[in-house]
């Protein structure tokens, strides 16, 4: 990579960057990226390298000063906890997340910006892709049954479905144990669920950019943590769309528990289920 890096610098703009990957069968790739001229690049690097075969040569769509300047006109038009990021990865485009529910700032950026931008919405691709993608459906965790914490009687909660992101909702635990418990656990891993058979439904939107730092609890006997989560409103299906439909499911928080100084999970312990009733404006 250090060839490709060498050769591309001096060149500014036009050259977007390096990369290296790795095939199925363990073949390691280096990529270089330009904005323009690449049949021109390829060809110098060919001579360049060891081993040509192992390089690829690809077209980047936007310079990296075109691309921060998009990125400056579309961050003011997203709503809180949307990011624009880039220009990202090979191809030079800009990752914009939007949340699902909203379809309308989604459909306006496809307008705007096309191609140039590498845009989701929840936990999709936007638009949707023809054929459809794989669902990305997760089972809910297992759970570790014998650690001494204790689910609060959770409250129903109704939730708006073109907001539901920004809506939280309370997963709070007791210390069900006769002596102080501590541990960190970070930020826990939220699921819809549909009533009747547990499957999942309902995943957190795609890079959803939640901070895994470790979270003290510290309980004395019957003390109550009160943490508090968003609730996951994009589909993880993609024959339903970006965003769950009206509907009432159940929602699970799976908290894992750390122990140690080297962050080694002692395991894991469920929230819920917490209903939830997922309105239409």
């Amino acid at each position: 990579m250090s060839v490709v890096n060498t050769y591309g610098v001096p060149l500014g703009e036009e050259f977007h960057g390096a990369g290296m990957t790795w095939t199925d069968d363990g073949r390691r790739v280096v990529i270089a990226a330009f904005v323009a001229n690449f049949a021109e690049h390829r060809a110098a690097l060919v001579d360049l390298v060891d081993d040509p075969d192992h390089l690829v040569v690809c077209r980047a769509r936007l310079t990296r000063s075109e691309g921060a300047a998009i990125v400056a006109e579309v961050q003011p038009r997203l709503a809180e906890f949307e990011h624009a990021f880039g220009p990202n990865g090979m191809d030079g485009r800009v990752d914009v997340n939007v949340l699902a529910g909203h379809d309308a700032t989604a459909e306006m950026l496809h307008t705007d910006y096309g191609d140039q931008l590498d845009l989701s919405l929840g936990a999709f691709p936007y638009p949707m892709p023809d054929p459809l993608p794989e669902p990305v459906c997760p089972d809910l965790p297992a759970t570790t049954p014998d650690l001494p914490y204790a689910v609060t009687e959770p409250v129903p909660v109704v939730v708006t479905a073109a907001h539901g992101v920004h809506a939280t909702v309370g997963v709070p635990f007791v210390n069900a144990t006769s002596e102080r418990i501590a541990f960190g656990s970070g930020h826990p891993s939220v699921y819809l669920a549909d009533p009747e058979t547990s499957d999942v439904v309902g995943v957190p939107n795609a890079n959803f950019g939640l901070t895994s730092n470790l979270v003290p609890v510290d309980l004395e006997p019957g003390a109550v943590f009160d943490g508090t989560v968003s609730v996951p409103t994009a589909a993880c299906d993609p024959s339903v769309g970006h965003t769950l439909p009206s509907g009432d499911y159940d929602l699970y928080a799976v908290y894992s528990v750390v122990t140690d100084t080297v962050n080694i999970t002692e395991g894991d312990f469920a929230v819920g289920p917490i209903a939830i009733s997922i309105v239409e404006t």
